[in-house]
């Protein structure tokens, strides 16, 4: 994932959260057999100090996006700054991002994303694991659907704004299952 451009260092992860009150705590644990409750707040806490140091920026409000994160950085839209309990509730999230990515993903080939892993890291510091934000002065821009598929089971017409690779015939209509496929119907001119 590549930094947004125009981006501008706010400051450590550390720094950032003590002003905003987004510092993670461990207050709760996952049900594994192995640890006691007490290890595993133990082991967390050790962890969020490691992944305390990673830079936090901010970037131009051009995108939907309200964060992203990597083992690296963490990123935040620059419209969070006159909302202080969304940019804590960002924070938090991206920051459970980061922990889950180094904590699963050591050797930095892969990610997360919003799975059980992350989820279960995001509960054990306080965040509420939900997936995508509900901002108002944040919006993603609508792109125009420009491709039509037709499912082979049901014959319901989908819309996408992108192309599907293979024209759809590695893509599954949701609605159907698996045993469904979509078949590309037109493109339309726009």
């Amino acid at each position: 994932m590549k930094m947004p451009r125009n981006a501008w260092k706010l400051g450590a992860y550390e720094d950032v959260a003590f002003d905003v009150g987004a510092w993670p705590i461990a207050i709760s644990f996952s049900r594994n057999p192995l640890l006691t409750p007490d290890q595993q707040v133990g082991w967390l806490r050790k962890e969020i100090e490691k992944a305390a140091t990673v830079p936090v920026f901010m970037f131009p409000n051009t995108s939907g996006f309200a964060g992203k994160a990597t083992h690296d950085w963490i990123s935040l839209n620059e419209a969070l700054l006159d909302h202080p309990e969304d940019m804590k509730a960002t924070l938090l999230h991206e920051f459970a991002h980061v922990l889950a990515d180094r904590v699963h993903y050591p050797n930095r080939d892969g990610s997360c994303r919003h799975d059980v892993r992350w989820r279960t890291i995001a509960r054990m510091i306080g965040d509420d694991a939900e997936r995508c934000h509900e901002y108002d002065y944040i919006q993603r821009k609508k792109r125009a659907k420009k491709y039509e598929y037709e499912c082979s089971l049901c014959g319901t017409v989908v819309a996408t704004a992108r192309r599907l690779k293979h024209d759809g015939a590695t893509h599954f209509h949701q609605a159907c299952g698996r045993k469904s496929r979509l078949i590309a119907v037109r493109q339309k001119r726009i």
